[in-house]
C-alpha cells in the first residue's frame, strides 16, 4: 500500500477545517450562489489587511478570517503538489471550494487561456 505524502495527509485535515468554518457562518458548500460569494470575497481580500479581523471583539470576523486563510492555504497546498507533480484528491467541501474559486477566476478573465 502506498502511504499518502505530507501534503495528501494535509487535504483531508484541511477540508474538515474549513468544513467547520463554513458551518459557524452558515455557509452551505452545496449552496452555489453562497459558495460564489464565498469565491467573489476570497479573491477580493487583502491577506495582508485580514489580520485586523482576528482581533474583533465578535465571532463572525474572526471565523472568516480564519476561513479566507484556510482557503488560501489550500491552494498553496495544491500549488505546492503541482509543482512536485502530485496529484491531491479532497472531499465535498475541498471540491465545492475548488469549483467556486475557479469558477469566479474565470469569469473575471484571471485564468490562462485553455491550451496556452
Amino acid at each position: 500500500m502506498v502511504q499518502p505524502t505530507f501534503l495528501a495527509r494535509n487535504v483531508e485535515t484541511l477540508e474538515s477545517a474549513i468544513a467547520a468554518k463554513l458551518a459557524v457562518l452558515g455557509i452551505d458548500p452545496s449552496n452555489a450562489k453562497q459558495m460564489r460569494e464565498l469565491a467573489r470575497e476570497a479573491l477580493d481580500t487583502d491577506p495582508h489587511k485580514i489580520s485586523q479581523h482576528f482581533y474583533s471583539s465578535s465571532l463572525e470576523p474572526r471565523v472568516r478570517a480564519e476561513l479566507l486563510g484556510l482557503i488560501a492555504l489550500m491552494f498553496q497546498t495544491m500549488a505546492s503538489a503541482a509543482s512536485m507533480g502530485e496529484e491531491l484528491h479532497g472531499g465535498p467541501v475541498w471540491k465545492a471550494v475548488a469549483r467556486a474559486i475557479y469558477e469566479e477566476a474565470e469569469s473575471r478573465g484571471l485564468l490562462p487561456e485553455k491550451g496556452t
